[in-house]
């Protein structure tokens, strides 16, 4: 697996850190875009405002193709980011209580 590139130029736990917000980063935006999908599909939005921290948009049901595009983009580079920062997922597995 390829190593994360050290953009700072500082050396290897100010990179790690750089890229640990980066990921912090996608994940809010994740959040944000899973908020706006919610709120134009519930019914009771025509619109919503979505703010990714670097501007904000109007988003409405029309949307929603790009939307769901951005969410696959954000997830793949969350994904690759806690690969590569060795972050590792656990899975619960959850069945009946009988």
């Amino acid at each position: 697996m390829p190593a994360l590139d050290d953009p700072s130029g500082a050396g290897s736990e100010d990179s790690r850190t750089f890229w640990c917000n980066q990921l912090s980063s996608l994940k809010t935006l994740l959040y944000k875009t899973n908020k706006a999908i919610e709120a134009v599909t519930d019914g009771n939005h025509k619109s919503y405002k979505l703010d990714s921290g670097q501007g904000a948009q109007e988003v409405t049901r029309h949307d929603l193709d790009k939307l769901m595009a951005n969410v696959i983009d954000y997830q793949n580079q969350i994904d690759d980011l806690e690969k590569k920062l060795g972050i590792t997922k656990s899975c619960v597995v959850v069945g009946p209580a009988w």
